[in-house]
């Protein structure tokens, strides 16, 4: 492999990595439940966790949508669809599994986790399988809604990369504005969205037109000023959402379209940074493979281990004010990753055939 190929690739993982970790930093947003929502601190934290950390998540369909369509024809689709099957349908399934096994168990032991048994309605079969199979609820194990929409999207490739073809992307962009638009003003967002998130579609779409062109990603967002527009559409969405953050309504229709369409202009500042950065030795050390084989391990799982964290050092803090907030981010993100770390590690060394349904790379 050449090493401009292999620079490329290599920038990619960086990018898969980064994004992975920003979700379950994104996620530690839940210490809200036990602070002073009034003060600097969470604010702080807020435009962090909830704002800066989401930009991985149009990101993701982004270049989902790029490696989607590269060297993509209708002959090739069957084949990258069951490479898609073995990296997201399996540990889908795998991972909402071991969620519902371990949740059963220990709902008779923590009381915390008996109620999450009861509101989900794992405690009858049905409720289980609608919790792993239906596409209109979150799936038990959260964050691997991402999975389910990007499966989703790939089975329909094969249309939009004809579409793509033919009009340079353009008509599937304007379906894409309509799909937004039928979400909001019709009210289809709690079904339609529950699917594939309107920005999703967008970014996987806008993935597909650079890669169908013939351009690398990390060198077609290789400007500065993705990253400005990126970090700038970021606060835009953070001033129009923290209202809401501290308060039980929901955004406005209107609102919540704007922020639909800042996420797509945020989406491309994660791949600018990473292309603006020297990633070659950085990629090769041994502690990044490690970090970055385990990304996806962190990611999947981090709602049981880090939360458990969370959780269990809350109440331990009293009537703590001053940087409690910060104490459960650390917790929650240092203990619980480092504690993956070691599953993770010890899996992949005992059980190393049996670690690829966990971690992505079956």
């Amino acid at each position: 492999m050449n090493s401009i190929v292999a620079n490329r690739s290599e920038g990619l993982d960086v990018v898969r990595c980064l994004m992975n970790y920003m979700i379950v930093l994104l996620h530690a947003w839940a210490a809200f439940q036990y602070v002073d929502c009034t003060t600097y601190e969470f604010y702080g934290w807020t435009f962090v966790c909830s704002h800066l950390c989401a930009m991985a998540l149009p990101t993701f369909f982004l270049v989902s949508g790029y490696l989607m369509f590269q060297k993509f024809s209708l002959n090739v689709w069957p084949s990258k669809m069951a490479r898609r099957v073995k990296r997201l349908l399996v540990p889908y399934l795998v991972w909402n599994i071991t969620f519902v096994v371990i949740y059963l168990n220990m709902a008779k032991m923590t009381p915390r986790i008996a109620e999450r048994v009861a509101m989900f309605g794992l405690d009858s079969v049905q409720g289980c399988i609608s919790k792993i199979a239906s596409l209109y609820v979150a799936p038990i194990d959260g964050p691997l809604w991402f999975l389910r929409a990007l499966l989703m999207l790939s089975l329909l490739a094969p249309i939009m990369w004809l579409l793509i073809k033919c009009w340079k992307g353009m008509v599937l962009l304007l379906v894409c504005f309509l799909w937004v638009g039928a979400e909001l003003l019709f009210g289809l967002s709690k079904t339609l969205g529950n699917v594939i998130p309107s920005y999703g579609i967008f970014c996987f779409v806008i993935g597909g037109v650079v890669s169908v062109n013939g351009k690398n990603i990390l060198e077609f967002f290789n400007r500065k000023k993705w990253i400005v527009i990126g970090l700038a559409a970021c606060v835009i969405r953070a001033v129009l959402l923290i209202p809401y953050s501290v308060i039980t309504d929901a955004p406005s229709r209107a609102t919540s379209f704007i922020t639909q369409y800042l996420f797509v202009f945020e989406a491309p500042a994660l791949i600018a940074l990473v292309a603006q950065m020297k990633t070659e030795s950085m990629a090769r050390t041994k502690q990044f493979v490690f970090l970055k084989d385990m990304s996806f391990f962190a990611y999947a799982g981090h709602f049981l281990i880090c939360s458990s964290y969370l959780h269990l050092i809350a109440p331990r803090l009293g009537f703590m004010h001053a940087f409690k907030f910060t104490t459960l981010i650390l917790a929650f993100v240092g203990l619980g990753v480092s504690t993956m770390g070691v599953l993770y590690w010890f899996g992949k060394r005992s059980f190393p055939k049996l670690m690829k349904l966990w971690d992505g790379s079956l």
